[in-house]
């Protein structure tokens, strides 16, 4: 993962987060997992902690009402975004990212 964030091309996958929060704390491990298995695949990944600052401009990009909250994007174009701490749905959504 990188602390640069160029989502203008490829495959980019973007996870908010935050310490204090329980289901992202649940869900970190499977998103690590995730990272490593498609990671080589062509998918940029990012996690984002919603109480760094130095994503200020970055997140009001993106609208969500609860974390965590994941972004797909091919090109720039948002493909998928949702919220909710679900493994099988974050897999089936990288999944889908790769076939676009």
């Amino acid at each position: 993962m990188s602390n640069t964030i160029n989502f203008g091309v490829g495959k980019v996958v973007i996870y908010f987060t935050a310490s204090w929060c329980g289901p992202c704390q649940n869900i970190k491990p499977f998103w690590d997992q995730m990272v490593q298995t498609y990671g080589n695949q062509g998918i940029s990944f990012h996690k984002i902690d919603v109480e760094d600052s130095t994503y200020d401009s970055f997140r009001s990009m993106f609208t969500y009402k609860a974390i965590p909250a994941f972004f797909f994007l091919k090109d720039a174009a948002q493909i998928e975004g949702w919220t909710g701490s679900n493994p099988n749905r974050l897999e089936a959504s990288i999944k889908n990212l790769l076939t676009k």
